[in-house]
């Protein structure tokens, strides 16, 4: 509600893989996944330290992160049980 971001991403770089990510949504809660969010790490985590693929932590899941021709890719895994979804 303010300078119009979607979330906080919040990288942490480190020498032993994987680097670990947070995400907080704009309400302030925490996320456990964003694709959109890992895809851009996937790039800074290239820029810094090549273009292999890279594990990132985000929560208790360890995501394969890798750069494309195109940009940059990552293996989520499958999906997980969804709930059900708020009445608006």
């Amino acid at each position: 509600t303010g300078v119009g971001a979607d979330g906080v991403v919040l990288l942490r770089r480190r020498a032993e893989e994987p680097s670990q990510v947070a995400i907080w949504n704009s309400d302030g809660s925490s996320a456990l996944m964003c694709g959109n969010a890992l895809r851009c790490v996937a790039l800074v985590l290239a820029r810094h330290s090549g273009p292999e693929a890279r594990p990132v932590r985000i929560g208790p899941r360890v995501v394969q992160t890798r750069l494309l021709a195109s940009g940059s890719a990552v293996a989520m895994g499958p999906v997980g049980r969804v709930g059900a979804l708020p009445e608006y």
